[in-house]
């Protein structure tokens, strides 16, 4: 990865932790929050693409079994919550649309996987909290799974040359970041709206946004 973009996920990752920290507050704005979690999926498929780089082809196979188990793990999780919710609230279609198992998931074909799991991802956030609150299941929970399909996703692509793999992976991370950037334009100004209200929680997220340099500068985000 370039200087460049090492330092752009730095910043990432510092608003990233500045927000998480402030989950009270992100959480007030529900636009704010699923940009919140777009980024953190972001981060962790740049991540995933940083595997590539880094790592030869001999064991990948074993590698992505890894991540592909993190993500249905995770995904399991929030089946039990919303699956027990649905049962609670009588809601036969959402039943049926997320009750999976870990079998089905485990024998589903690679490029079937994420899709299922990003289907419960979707339903899960539909119901929203505090509503799962009840059936053991934190917006943190999805944030999570967001970050293991996003690292699954990344890893799964490998192709089966060395030279391609690198290629495909200084692609992803490029496209990545151009992807972050575009939902920074929206997470920026919608902190900007807290302007009135939360004025110390603007000031310090638009400083973790800053970029440093370790030439000597630094980069602001353009004012919204």
């Amino acid at each position: 990865m370039l200087q460049k973009q090492e330092n752009f996920m730095s910043m990432c990752g510092a608003t990233d932790d500045y927000m998480t920290a402030n989950a009270g507050i992100v959480g007030g704005i529900v636009a704010l929050q699923a940009s919140h979690n777009t980024l953190k999926g972001d981060i962790a498929i740049v991540k995933g693409y940083q595997m590539i780089q880094d790592t030869n082809i001999t064991g990948w196979a074993g590698k992505k079994g890894e991540k592909k188990t993190e993500a249905i793990d995770i995904t399991m999780k929030i089946v039990s919550g919303v699956t027990g919710y649905a049962l609670f609230k009588n809601d036969k279609v959402l039943f049926e649309e997320v009750n999976y198992t870990k079998s089905k998931l485990e024998g589903m074909r690679d490029e079937e996987v994420d899709v299922a799991c990003n289907i419960v991802n979707a339903k899960a956030t539909a119901v929203g909290f505090p509503a799962l609150a009840d059936y053991g299941l934190v917006a943190g929970d999805l944030a999570a799974q967001t970050a293991a399909i996003g690292v699954y996703v990344a890893v799964k692509q490998m192709p089966s040359g060395k030279e391609d793999e690198k290629q495909v992976a200084t692609k992803g991370i490029a496209d990545t970041i151009t992807k972050i950037r575009l939902n920074f334009d929206i997470m920026d100004r919608l902190v900007k709206t807290l302007s009135v209200s939360q004025p110390e929680f603007v000031t310090n997220y638009f400083n973790a946004r800053e970029i440093y340099d370790l030439g000597g500068g630094k980069e602001k985000p353009p004012t919204p």
